[in-house]
């Protein structure tokens, strides 16, 4: 058997790319295979290595070494990054059609982020994470507004992959305000990553490709723009052939004018920045316009050899007379301050700073400076990493794979820890598979209907056995509200309630469901009604552990964060109030241990650097906007904290013995901190193990 041809019989993919899946896992069909399916462009696949070594060295370290792959993926994301060939100048037509119903097709050479058509398209990822490429420019030159809308649009339509996480599904257009772009809308098009196959209108990418075009023009109509100008979508990292994005183009336009000749959108832009490419979008519409009768090439001529107008021949001369050489990386706005921490930046005259900054003024300058907010990107903390090393990080990250690290089917590892001394209570941050969870019971973040079909909830039912199904159904007869809104009455869990289940063949003894809440759009802290929806989901469940008295420890991941899209730093932040507040409420309960258990580390790292937040803000603070209820601001053992940072098992075990110390009466909590997370290797064997 062919394992190579058999890999591509399959999955349709290039011969390149078979031979490097099926290479990357020694022959095994079926894995290579399967990772082709989850992840048809992992970092490896472009070969890896490569790029700012210094960069790589720095990740390793900051992960103990153990990611030299992940660290080489990133300093290759950087590299690509710097290689962006820009032209710098306002685009100019180079071909011009004309349709019978007067609609207008383009070619153009120069940069798109100065193209001040009525809309233009951005060339987003999934992610609408615009951190590299010509995306990271239209944010660069536009403004941030033009990421915080689009990660707002993301929270309020994104769907949710099978590690978590939101994405916009291919052939997807989101549209935000351009911020300081010269056009009136910007369009954040989703395009279809290549995986290989026949490069011609036979392969089903072409149809995806069709789809997000004509999106893109449809979208435009519908905000009643006269003028689009659109990238070679795709044609980068993703991958897709330049041919057959500038024929999809041409055509959809053409196809488009014919079908709506009332519509107010006339004119269509395909924009290119690179000469080589260029040269292949023109030859392809010249060639197209060829075989329509009805298509009238009308491109301004001029007296100029290359018998292209309207101003294109000066750019075109310039950029094929010699190869085009990378720009240079966009300088860092950031600096260090003498006598300061971190890294700042110059706070420009008669601006305001964000709400809670950090500012400084600075003698030998005279100008004030704010701080730059410790951002974590892929469970890395990114203070003192440069602008163009966090957007290779973020690049990078945009890989599920890579990004979550997954511990799925691994035991619960405890990575930072919260001790209350007052009642020997312990909040614990944890990364593994909660269904590996040796506490007395687990959390399920439900669905109404208590289906365990899919994500965590399957995988409850898929380890547990069917029997915790079985009595779902059964805790739903008799306990279930009934919706008799509709023509098919139906039993349900409402929000905020919590059902109670055995746990079956689990390790633990209960699983008890709660249904979180969803519409997620504009949460911004705890204070937001829908945030207090959540509070109260939290603390229904431990309010139900302690009633039933037999809990002693309990695991909960981050509820409502997956496909109701909650975003994970406010849920961290409510889930840790909760905790804390329980304890100070009922000292005495039979609910010692609280766990909150992720399985991808992006969650792990958000909820670690939380804990270690509330531990910091108990030093000088009441805890009066946290979320925390009046027994815990007036609670001796929320006064003060230290904190502790822990490199082994050991050090966190001695540690924890000696943060008891009591002076007078005012009691110390402490936490301590694995750092990094992969070094804490604490499972949670017997702790509070019941069954």
């Amino acid at each position: 058997m062919d394992p190579v041809g058999t890999f591509q019989s399959v999955t349709h993919a290039s011969k390149d790319v078979a031979i490097k899946f099926v290479s990357h896992f020694n022959g095994n069909l079926n894995q290579a295979t399967m990772a082709y399916f989850q992840n048809p462009t992992p970092h490896w696949l472009s070969g890896g290595g490569g790029g700012d070594d210094d960069l790589a060295r720095a990740i390793a370290a900051s992960r103990g070494g153990r990611d030299d792959d992940l660290a080489r993926a990133i300093a290759a994301s950087k590299a690509a990054m710097n290689q962006q060939n820009a032209a710098g100048k306002k685009p100019a037509a180079v071909r011009t059609f004309k349709t019978p119903n007067g609609g207008v097709i383009s070619l153009a050479f120069g940069d798109l982020t100065m193209d001040d058509a009525d809309a233009v398209v951005n060339p987003a990822n999934k992610m609408l994470d615009h951190a590299g490429g010509l995306a990271a420019q239209f944010v660069k030159k536009g403004g941030h507004q033009i990421q915080d809308e689009s990660f707002a649009f993301l929270n309020s339509h994104g769907s949710t992959n099978q590690y978590g996480r939101l994405y916009m599904p291919d052939g997807s257009v989101a549209v935000t305000k351009p911020g300081r772009l010269p056009c009136k809308h910007l369009l954040h098009a989703v395009g279809p990553v290549w995986s290989g196959g026949a490069k011609d209108m036979s392969n089903p990418l072409t149809q995806v490709m069709r789809k997000t075009v004509t999106k893109c023009l449809k979208t435009a109509d519908l905000l009643k723009a006269t003028s689009l100008s659109l990238p070679g979508i795709s044609t980068g990292k993703f991958g897709f052939p330049v041919r057959l994005c500038a024929r999809i183009v041409f055509e959809s336009a053409y196809d488009y004018f014919k079908s709506n000749p009332g519509g107010s959108l006339r004119r269509v832009t395909l924009t290119e920045f690179t000469s080589s490419n260029l040269q292949v979008y023109t030859d392809i519409f010249d060639a197209i316009a060829g075989l329509k009768e009805d298509v009238t090439d009308v491109t301004p001529k001029t007296a100029d050899s290359s018998g292209r107008g309207d101003g294109a021949s000066d750019h075109l001369s310039a950029a094929t007379a010699a190869p085009a050489t990378a720009h240079a990386p966009f300088p860092s706005a950031y600096t260090t301050l003498p006598g300061k921490t971190g890294l700042w930046e110059i706070l420009p005259d008669g601006k305001a700073a964000p709400k809670g900054s950090e500012i400084s003024l600075n003698f030998s300058t005279g100008k004030n400076y704010v701080k730059k907010v410790g951002l974590v990107v892929g469970g890395y903390n990114t203070t003192h990493m440069s602008v163009d090393d966090i957007n290779a990080l973020r690049v990078t990250m945009q890989n599920d794979r890579v990004a979550t690290s997954s511990r799925a089917g691994q035991s619960l590892r405890t990575v930072a820890q919260m001790t209350l001394p007052a009642s020997g209570c312990t909040i614990e941050v944890c990364h593994g598979d909660l269904t590996k969870a040796k506490t007395s019971a687990i959390v399920n973040a439900a669905n109404k209907k208590l289906q365990h079909a899919g994500a965590l909830a399957g995988a409850i039912v898929r380890n547990g056995g069917d029997i915790i199904q079985r009595e779902s159904d059964a805790w739903l007869l008799k306990h279930g509200a009934t919706n008799a809104s509709t023509d098919h009455p139906y039993k349900y869990l409402p929000e905020g309630k919590v059902a109670t289940t055995s746990g079956g063949k689990l390790p633990c003894k209960f699983v008890l469901h709660v249904v979180g809440p969803s519409g997620n759009n504009g949460i911004r802290d705890m204070n937001d009604p829908v945030a207090r929806r959540l509070r109260v989901a939290v603390d229904a469940v431990f309010q139900k552990a302690h009633e039933m008295e037999t809990v002693a420890s309990i695991a909960i991941p981050a509820i409502s964060t997956g496909a109701f899209g909650f975003p994970k730093p406010v849920c961290a932040d409510v889930m840790i109030a909760a905790a804390r507040a329980f304890f100070v409420k009922h000292p005495k309960s039979t609910l010692r241990t609280i766990k909150l258990a992720n399985f991808d580390e992006f969650t792990v790292g958000i909820f670690k650097k939380k804990l270690e937040a509330a531990c910091s803000c108990a030093q000088t603070d009441e805890e009066g906007d946290d979320g925390a209820t009046k027994d815990e601001r007036n609670d001796p053992s929320s006064a003060a904290t230290s904190i502790v940072v822990a490199s082994s098992v050991r050090d966190l075990a001695d540690d924890n013995a000696v943060a008891t110390k009591d002076d007078g009466n005012t009691a110390a909590m402490s936490v301590a901190v694995a750092s990094p997370v992969r070094d804490l290797a604490k499972d949670d064997d017997t702790a509070g193990h019941q069954k």
